[in-house]
Parts: structure tokens; C-alpha cells; sequence
């Protein structure tokens, strides 16, 4: 007859067969705690995320390999000789606004092609307020939505 092999128990510390799911003396489940496996659940979703960020900034739309997001690629109006005076014609936050604008307004015409693609570029619209002053940022942001 073979020997028992015996574990001890998390909870009381008595001695209990390995295969042993429940403490036959204090009753509790033995196993692993729902802290590693939350844990290990966590670091699972992790490792894809990192992956699917990696293949959506790399793959096969060309995207570039930063990170950051991207703003298009586009004139402000401010800066069109056709429409603008000269560079002192408009205010900074009338320039901040209009750049804004330009951004959004882009990623509303790409959103319709890719939701996501015009999510990012419209991430990237509100990273770039955040070179300006916050208060003008702010009036840019509250002007473009109707907020004032």
C-alpha cells in the first residue's frame, strides 16, 4: 500500500491529502486564492493590450510606430494667404479655435470611413490644446462645443 501524500491545510495548518478540495476539519476550499487568479486574469489582459497596441500603431494600415497620437496633417485656416490678411489678423485664441476646428473636423470625415482611426486623430486634437495657455485652451475647446 502506498503512503498518503499529505499537504497542509491554508486555514487550520493540519495535515490533509494533497488531492483534498476541502479541509475535511476546518471546511474551508483548498486551492488557489482569488487573489493570484484575479491577479493572473489581470496580467493576461495586460499582455494583450500591449499587443493589440502594438499591431494596431504597426500593422498593415501604415501606421506610423510612435505612439502619440497623430493630428492630420492640415493648414490651420490662419495661416492660408487665401483667407487670412496676415498673421496678425486673428486673435491667438481665434487661431487656437481655428486649429482646433480644422483637427475636428477632419476626424469627423475620417470617423465615418474608420471609428477608430477618427477616434485617435480626435485624441490628438485635444493633446494639442495642451501646448496653449489652459485658459485658452479651455475657451478654444468651450467655443468649438457651443459651451460659453
Amino acid at each position: 500500500m502506498e503512503p498518503i501524500q499529505e499537504k497542509k491545510c491554508k486555514y487550520c495548518a493540519m495535515m490533509i491529502p494533497t488531492e483534498a478540495k476541502i479541509c475535511p476539519h476546518c471546511r474551508k476550499q483548498q486551492g488557489t486564492s482569488f487573489a493570484v487568479k484575479a491577479l493572473a486574469v489581470f496580467f493576461v489582459l495586460f499582455v494583450i493590450g500591449i499587443i493589440v497596441n502594438s499591431l494596431s500603431s504597426n500593422g498593415p494600415s501604415g501606421g506610423s510606430s510612435s505612439n502619440a497620437p497623430t493630428v492630420p496633417n492640415k493648414t490651420p485656416m490662419v495661416n492660408n494667404p487665401a483667407t487670412a490678411t496676415g498673421a496678425d489678423s486673428y486673435s491667438e485664441e481665434d487661431r487656437i479655435y481655428r486649429e482646433f476646428e480644422v483637427c475636428m473636423n477632419e476626424s469627423k470625415k475620417i470617423i465615418d470611413e474608420n471609428k477608430l482611426e477618427g477616434q485617435r486623430i480626435s485624441s490628438g486634437c485635444f493633446m494639442q490644446l495642451k501646448k496653449y495657455d489652459k485658459k485658452k485652451a479651455k475657451r478654444a475647446f468651450d467655443m468649438y462645443f457651443n459651451l460659453n
